[in-house]
């Protein structure tokens, strides 16, 4: 199990350093994403969505003013997402983002639900 552990953190960190790499303006002012692995996916669709409105919808502002992502981490079994200077097509985005983590198991990324009393978690039958 600890080997399996090790493994499963390594993957989780490549796969944070992709995001974060692919997204740099997005990403400027952060240094790790704390979700999970299983999530990974929704946030790297998310940031290509927010990447392609903020060159629709924030061509003149300089980059200080770009939306960038303060924080993104697991909160009640769902994905929570905190985008500064974001339009409102960026809120949906980030809306739809979390949606779609409530229903995707935080570890693997199959369908899931939330579940658990006091301590919230989302995982599929297989990783539970």
């Amino acid at each position: 199990m600890i080997n399996e552990d090790k493994r499963l953190r390594k993957e989780i960190e490549a796969s944070e350093k992709d995001i974060m790499g692919s997204f740099p303006v997005l990403f400027r002012k952060m240094k790790y994403v704390t979700a999970s692995v299983g999530w990974h996916g929704i946030i790297y669709d998310m940031c290509a969505q927010i990447t392609k409105l903020i060159e629709e919808e924030c061509q003149d502002l300089p980059e200080e003013d770009l939306p960038y992502v303060a924080d993104i981490k697991e909160k009640y079994g769902s994905l929570r997402v905190a985008l500064y200077n974001a339009t409102d097509n960026m809120d949906s985005v980030v809306s739809q983002a979390e949606r779609l983590s409530e229903t995707a198991c935080e570890l693997c990324g199959r369908k899931s639900e939330i579940k658990g009393q006091g301590w919230l978690v989302n995982r599929c039958e297989r990783c539970e």
